[in-house]
């Protein structure tokens, strides 16, 4: 078995990666029910820059290769998120082969029935946020959640546990059978529209006297006295109360009303005051939800290697687990801090 786990989320506008320890085999028999253990390696460096993002993941990637040489430790797994360009994914396969790692694996599939008409359109960055989310929400005894991710495109999305009779029925309405024992969950859909960077770039496309703007931060004043001032205005505040406005009704739609709001993505910070006056404690931090759920992805992938391991949890009680209602002390979520440094919305993590 590996003795390190590299992650990496390839966006349209950055990229991000991280990296920890592989699950010992008692996070294997609890289905990491505990947060994985993730060390930032490059934290939004420009993908449409792809020289500075390249330089930067292949200098991180080659500096944890030697690092595991020289300490005698196993070849580190590499996994991967990519909602870029094929051409881009093939050169970050590229930079992970020329650091002597193993072969990328990317896109491999999140551990989630997907409850949708077209699943093979579905990006997989929404896939491995929501499954980190659905985790953190069973973590808390919550069977369901809403993910809102913000970078290019601002995501809201929903996701229920296997166990819920919400998933199931999603799943019947399209002729879909019930998910499968493997399946942690049920990505039961969203909707996507424009983050803040697309909307500058709208508004400055769309407009003859109009142009492109930066600087945009969660308190800029909503009364613009100046055309540059107007249109930061417009796109931040605009955008807070579209999410606002999509978690009312993708939860609405959903029956996730109630249920936890986890909230990631490198322009986060631009929506989260708005979401947590409108919703309270639901609203959520999350930084690093991508590469988190394809943690998850890669303990999937090593308990199915280990049939010895019988999966328990909060959704799949078993010796180690005494189940939802019977919290187990001995297993607390540990507090440790969030993958991201403090937040700025210049730095959009990723899509």
């Amino acid at each position: 078995m590996s003795d390190a786990l590299i992650v990496v989320d390839l966006g349209n506008s950055s990229v991000a990666a991280a990296h920890g320890p592989a699950p010992t085999r008692a996070v294997l028999a609890r289905a990491a029910r505990s947060r994985p253990a993730l060390e930032p390696l490059v934290a939004g460096a420009p993908s449409g820059d792809p020289l500075a993002a390249d330089g930067a993941l292949a200098a991180a990637l080659g500096a944890l290769a030697q690092r595991s040489r020289l300490s005698g430790a196993g070849a580190a797994q590499v996994w991967g998120s990519s909602v870029a360009r094929p051409a881009r994914a093939a050169q970050l396969a590229d930079l992970v082969r020329a650091a002597g790692l193993p072969e990328l694996r990317l896109n491999a599939p999140s551990g989630l029935a997907l409850a949708l008409r077209c699943p093979e359109t579905c990006g997989f960055d929404r896939q491995y946020a929501a499954r980190a989310a659905l985790e953190r929400s069973l973590a808390e005894l919550e069977t369901g959640a809403l993910v809102v991710d913000v970078g290019t495109a601002m995501t809201v999305d929903a996701v229920v546990a296997r166990s819920d009779a919400r998933g199931a029925a999603a799943l019947a309405a399209l002729g879909l059978g019930p998910p499968l024992a493997a399946q942690a969950g049920v990505f039961l859909g969203g909707a996507i529209a424009p983050g803040p960077r697309l909307l500058a770039s709208a508004l400055a496309r769309g407009g003859a006297r109009l142009f492109e703007v930066d600087g945009l931060q969660d308190d800029v004043p909503a009364l613009g006295r100046d055309s540059a001032a107007a249109l930061r205005s417009g796109i931040v505040h605009g955008l807070a109360g579209a999410a606002a406005e999509l978690v009312r009704r993708v939860g609405r739609d959903a029956a996730l009303d109630d249920a936890p709001i986890w909230v990631t993505g490198g322009a986060a910070p631009l929506v989260f005051g708005t979401l947590r006056a409108a919703f309270g404690a639901r609203a959520r931090p999350a930084p690093g939800l991508v590469l988190e759920g394809l943690a998850y992805v890669a303990h999937d992938a090593q308990a199915a290697e280990r049939p010895d391991l019988e999966r328990q949890g909060p959704d799949h009680p078993g010796p180690d687990h005494p189940g939802p209602n019977h919290p187990d002390p001995n297993h607390p979520d540990p507090d440790r801090p969030e993958l991201e440094g403090p937040h700025d919305a210049r730095a959009e993590q990723h899509r």
